[in-house]
Parts: structure tokens; C-alpha cells; sequence
């Protein structure tokens, strides 16, 4: 029986690698031909007329071709791609999760950094403007959706310790950040955190804050509370408006009042549920909110302030290897080969997320990006019914009701905001 199931696993990646590439191959025979029409269309073209309607009406037909053969070019390049990422497949899902994300970033650099494409990109505002809108669009579907899977990413780690995990993450994020900020030659930013024992105090606050943050997400993931830590993240936008009230006295308008009595009586309908405090929610919304109330204090982009988080969480990191080593238990070696590579790639998709996340948010409106954060939420409450198929009480439905319900309000209070400052 696992026989015929591995058997039918790679007949599966096996069509899926062959139609990428069929795909691939008839959409560069159909642009060949679309480009010797243009090449014919080009010879034919008329000259010395002064009929301006006819010259005009050529011309766009000339482009529409070029338009339609380079565009089914494109698609036979993307398909080959993906296709050499599928591969990868057949080896291991992290191969083919490593040469997915080298897929798109190779994509991003063609399609969004050549420098060809600068030079022909159109330089009128308007046509700017669009193109910075689809790609901000892009990055941040990209961050929040790396995010929303992290659960599924995570649970392949679930018979690690989640302290272990985290260790290991802050020290393969820690090296990956290091590569990056050397390629983008940005440690001057880094620096200026070093100038004022304040900001080091703050960034030691950070550190804590996103470590403990991380942890508990951990242990609800390999604890299969996935359904609590979505509502913990849906909680999150709300927890900062009351961060906002109480810490910079800061006056609520009246709906935002609404969203956050709404969110109070999502918890108070979560105690009577379970009996007790929802702590894993309260712990991430808790911690996430104040995390993004800290950091706006700290003088330092997104890559390098995760670096500098991940150099304060090393010590800790330390002492707690150093303690299960007494005990003869290894925190960064000994997993065998599958384990090391998901450590290691822990390590890369802590950072990934920021970073596209850092591109949407220098592309877009603070309303576009603050709609697109409610993917990460959902698709963790999705994976956790649907995929890990954890239990939902329709109590607990009432909760999540109530939460989106006031998710809504302030979405529409925030909405208003934009539209009268704009």
C-alpha cells in the first residue's frame, strides 16, 4: 500500500515537471512564429506615406504583435523556471522550496530590476505610479502569505523543541541577514543604533518582545493551537490601537471604541469557552503589538533591525545550548540531514517576509497595507482547520465572529482616515 502511494506520489511531480515544460516549449514556438509575423509585418511596412490614420493604425497593429509574442516568450521562461524548481521536487519538498524562492527572486530581478527594463520603462508619472502599485501589491501578498504558511513550514519541525528551533532560527537568521546587509553594504544603519545606550535598551526590548513572540508560536504550532495563534495575530491590529490609547494617549474615535469593545468581548466569550484565559492569543497579540510600538522608536529599517534582534537573542541562545549540552543534548548539531536544511531555511524565511514586507510598505498606502494584513491570520486559520483539521468549537466561532466583526469596523474607521487626510 505505501508502495503504490510513493509510486503515484512521483507519477504526480513526475506530469507536473512534464507539463512545465511542454507548457514552456509550445509557448517559445508560438512567440517564434508571432515574431517572424512582426519581422514580416516590419518589411511591409509603409513608407513615404503621409496618410497619418493608416501609418497610425499600422504602427498598432505592429505593437500589438510584438506585445503578444514577447508576452508568450515571458510565459515560456516562467514555465521552464518553475519547471527546473519542480524538479527539485523529486529530490526533497525543501529542494523544491529553496529553488521556488530562487524562481522568484530571479523573476523580481527580470521583470521589476533589469536594467534594460529601466531604460525602456515608460517615464510618465502615471505609468510609475501603477507599476509601483502591482509590485507593492506583489511584495506584500508575498510577506503575508510567507507568513500565513508558516504553520505548515513550522510543523515539519514539530519533533524538535520549540526552543530549539528558535535557537536555531536566530542563529541562521542571524548569519543570513549578516549576507545580506555585506551584499547591500548597509551596516552605516546598523550603527546608528550603537550611539545611545536608549536605542540598545530598546533594541534589548525588541529582541524580547519578537523572541518571546516567536517561541509561543512555535509551541502552538507543535502543540496543534494553530486556531489560537490565528486569532492571536487577528487580535493584533486592535491591541495596537489600544496600545495606542494607553501608551501614547492617543483619543479613539468612536469606531474605533466599537472594534476594540468588540475585541474584549471576543475574549471574554473565549474564557467562558475554554474555561480559561486564551493566553496563547493574548501572548502573541501582546507581544507582536508592543514589538511594532517599539520599533517605531528605533532608527533602523526592517533587515537591519532583525539583525540586531537576532544578535541580541544570541546570548540567550547560548546559555540555553550550553545548559542542554550538560545534560548531553545538542541544540545546533546532531539532527540528521532533512532537519539541519529546515533549520537552516528557518533562518532565510525570517527574513524574507520583512524584506517584501519593507518593499510593499515604500510602494504602497498605509490603508492598502493594512487590508492585505489580514492574509497572514486567515490563512493560519485555514491551515489549522482544514490541513491540521484542529478542533472548532462554535463557542469559539462566536469569538472569531466577533473579532472580524471588529477587524471590519476598524478597518472601515481606518479607511475614513486615509480618505479625509488624503
Amino acid at each position: 500500500m505505501a508502495a503504490a502511494s510513493s509510486r503515484e506520489q512521483l507519477e504526480i511531480k513526475l506530469i507536473l515537471v512534464l507539463a512545465s515544460f511542454v507548457y514552456g516549449y509550445f509557448k517559445f514556438t508560438w512567440a517564434l512564429r508571432q515574431f517572424n509575423v512582426l519581422s514580416i509585418l516590419i518589411g511591409a511596412a509603409p513608407t513615404g506615406q503621409r496618410d497619418e490614420p493608416k501609418v497610425d493604425a499600422f504602427a498598432r497593429r505592429v505593437a500589438g504583435v510584438h506585445n503578444l509574442a514577447g508576452d508568450d516568450f515571458n510565459r515560456g521562461i516562467r514555465a521552464y523556471y518553475f519547471g527546473l524548481a519542480a524538479a527539485g521536487w523529486l529530490l526533497s519538498p525543501v529542494v523544491l522550496g529553496v529553488l521556488s524562492l530562487s524562481v522568484l527572486i530571479v523573476l523580481y530581478r527580470r521583470d521589476y530590476r533589469s536594467a534594460t527594463l529601466d531604460v525602456l520603462r515608460p517615464r510618465n508619472r502615471e505609468a510609475v505610479n501603477a507599476d509601483r502599485q502591482v509590485a507593492g501589491i506583489g511584495f506584500g501578498l508575498l510577506a503575508y502569505g510567507m507568513w500565513g504558511f508558516f504553520p505548515l513550514f513550522f510543523h515539519q519541525l514539530s519533533h524538535v523543541s520549540p526552543m530549539d528551533v528558535l535557537s536555531n532560527r536566530a542563529a541562521w537568521a542571524f548569519v543570513f541577514v549578516g549576507l545580506l546587509l555585506s551584499l547591500r553594504r548597509q551596516w552605516g544603519k546598523v550603527a546608528t543604533v550603537f550611539r545611545t545606550w536608549q536605542h540598545l535598551a530598546m533594541l534589548a526590548l525588541a529582541a524580547l518582545l519578537i523572541g518571546t513572540n516567536w517561541l509561543v508560536f512555535l509551541w502552538a504550532v507543535a502543540n496543534q493551537q494553530v486556531v489560537a495563534s490565528s486569532l492571536g495575530y487577528f487580535l493584533t491590529p486592535l491591541v495596537s490601537v489600544l496600545l495606542a490609547l494607553l501608551v501614547l494617549k492617543e483619543r479613539l474615535n468612536r469606531l474605533e471604541w466599537i472594534s476594540v469593545a468588540l475585541a474584549l468581548i471576543a475574549i471574554a466569550n473565549d474564557v467562558i469557552a475554554l474555561g480559561s484565559l486564551p493566553w496563547v492569543s493574548l501572548v502573541l497579540a501582546g507581544t507582536f503589538g508592543t514589538y511594532g510600538l517599539v520599533r517605531k522608536k528605533l532608527p533602523v529599517d526592517s533587515t537591519s533591525g532583525l539583525w540586531l534582534e537576532t544578535l541580541a537573542m544570541l546570548p540567550v541562545c547560548a546559555i540555553y545550548a550550553l545548559w542542554q549540552a550538560q545534560s548531553g543534548h545538542a541544540v545546533f548539531t546532531g539532527h540528521d540531514l532533512r532537519t539541519t536544511l529546515l533549520l537552516a531555511c528557518a533562518g532565510a524565511l525570517t527574513a524574507l517576509p520583512l524584506i517584501a514586507f519593507a518593499a510593499a510598505a515604500q510602494r504602497l498606502d498605509l490603508a492598502s497595507l493594512g487590508m492585505l494584513m489580514y492574509i497572514n491570520p486567515t490563512l493560519q486559520f485555514l491551515t489549522a482547520v482544514w490541513i491540521f483539521g484542529e478542533p472548532m468549537q462554535s463557542e469559539r466561532l462566536l469569538s472569531f465572529a466577533l473579532i472580524w466583526l471588529g477587524l471590519l469596523v476598524f478597518s472601515w474607521s481606518a479607511w475614513k482616515k486615509y480618505r479625509q487626510a488624503a
